[in-house]
């Protein structure tokens, strides 16, 4: 399985353009998967890696810049509670990006929409260790 080739990135790039005409100022969460899960089903965590990457990417250089990457976090006690929900660990430190980003005032935001991200190209892409690095 891997989560870095997939149709899904040309829906989410829909998704963006919608924020992108709306001018809506998005926090971006990416969580963690449980690290016991992913050992039971053999999940890669270099796979992972690259799709916390390759995510980052497509919303970083569209100028989407509010991100709180949580993807190292999936085995610290209490984050998770199951597969995918957050637990009080997890929660708390989400409130630490939402609170803030809810409260403060910032400019307007400018997104530079790249219709790349529609391509089958990036959907497909898996890049390398580096492809997807700032």
């Amino acid at each position: 399985m891997s989560f870095l080739k997939s149709p899904e990135y040309g829906d989410f790039q829909l998704m963006l353009n919608q924020f992108a005409n709306d001018h809506t100022k998005v926090l971006f969460i990416i969580p963690p998967i449980n690290a016991k899960w992913q050992k039971y089903t053999g999940l890669s965590a270099k796979m992972l890696d690259q799709f916390s990457n390759k995510i980052t990417y497509q919303l970083r250089s569209q100028g989407f810049t509010h991100i709180d990457n949580l993807s190292h976090d999936g085995n610290v006690p209490y984050f998770m509670t199951d597969t995918i929900h957050p637990g009080w660990r997890g929660w708390l430190k989400m409130d630490q990006a939402i609170r803030p980003f809810l409260t403060k005032k910032v400019k307007t935001p400018h997104y530079r929409i790249d219709n790349y991200y529609y391509s089958k190209d990036w959907q497909n892409e898996s890049g390398s260790d580096n492809d997807f690095d700032e």
